[in-house]
């Protein structure tokens, strides 16, 4: 939580949960793309290959960015002076487009069997149908993670939204009740006692209607579905409740085949590496989006049946 401390603290920022993805990515990608021109040492003047990944309903906006970012990358002031970037290649990704060409790449029998990818993140719940190794039927929905902080705060006084977000998201990871302490505001025992009581039942009814919400929604993006991955920055708090619903609509498949991966879409770090864990639920679309383009030509068509054959990870 340092970066949005850091912008609520010195920039007062804002989250949107509204505005399009799209409508602020450009500033947000010149700044990535000046900091890893920094890391690799390459100056300010250099060609850029790059993927992108966006909500699947907002997909229909990639060619616009393509063409806004392009021109944006031609001169752009930078904290080292100004920067000259050539576009060469821009492919943008459904959300959950890495995981899903990941997924595939290791079940290369999948023949004509459909894949369900859903993507839980804070701001919205997106899924899309891979049939057939082509991806299709991208939806959206505004039910993120947000909408059970939302519910919470309703319930409770006195809490800031951005404090809510990060204790209850641990509280839901870890089921350890004492990192709720943090955000108690009475001083006497007997007061606090009686807070941590309200808090937690507002907890569990803000996660049980939302749960019911999220699997309602599911449901009708998935009357039918053969095998299934989910990944998403908030995925690993309701993994178990949604498997519940999910897998008794899953086509039987062989007793050695798992047909639902969770959480990180199947993702499996390598031991040594550096992304916090705390994040790497959130980055695991990224980190295999990566894995699985790297060294191919950017110019092709993304291609959801081509990789190296890597671990797959299931819960059970």
């Amino acid at each position: 939580m340092q970066d949005v401390s850091l912008a609520v603290c010195e920039f007062r920022a804002n989250t949107n949960l509204t505005e399009l993805k799209s409508n602020y990515a450009i500033e947000r990608i010149l700044a990535a793309i000046w900091v890893a021109a920094q890391e690799c040492a390459i100056g300010n003047r250099f060609n850029l290959v790059l993927s992108c990944l966006l909500p699947p309903g907002e997909l229909a906006d990639s060619e616009a960015l393509g063409r806004n970012l392009k021109e944006a990358l031609l001169s752009f002031d930078s904290p080292s002076g100004k920067c000259r970037v050539a576009l060469k290649s821009f492919i943008c990704h459904p959300e959950g487009g890495g995981l899903a060409m990941h997924y595939l790449a290791n079940r290369k029998d999948i023949g004509d069997r459909s894949v369900g990818v859903v993507m839980m993140g804070h701001r919205n719940l997106s899924c899309f149908k891979v049939l057939n190794g082509t991806p299709g039927s991208f939806r959206t929905s505004d039910l993120g993670f947000s909408t059970l902080v939302k519910d919470v705060q309703s319930n409770t006084s006195g809490y800031h939204e951005r404090d809510i977000t990060e204790t209850v998201a641990q509280y839901l990871i870890s089921k350890d009740i004492k990192v709720l302490d943090r955000l108690l505001l009475q001083k006497k025992v007997d007061l606090r006692a009686d807070e941590l009581e309200r808090l937690i039942k507002a907890i569990e009814l803000a996660k049980s209607a939302y749960c019911r919400s999220v699997i309602q929604w599911l449901e009708i993006q998935f009357p039918k579905i053969d095998e299934f991955v989910l990944g998403g920055g908030s995925a690993s708090m309701f993994e178990n409740e949604i498997l519940k619903v999910i897998e008794p609509i899953l086509t039987i498949v062989p007793k050695e085949k798992v047909k639902a991966f969770f959480p990180q879409g199947g993702w499996m770090y390598p031991s040594n590496h550096p992304l916090q864990p705390q994040l790497r639920d959130r980055f695991a679309d990224v980190c295999a989006l990566w894995s699985e383009t790297f060294e191919t030509d950017p110019n092709e068509k993304p291609n959801y049946n081509v990789s190296p054959p890597v671990l797959v990870h299931s819960l059970r």
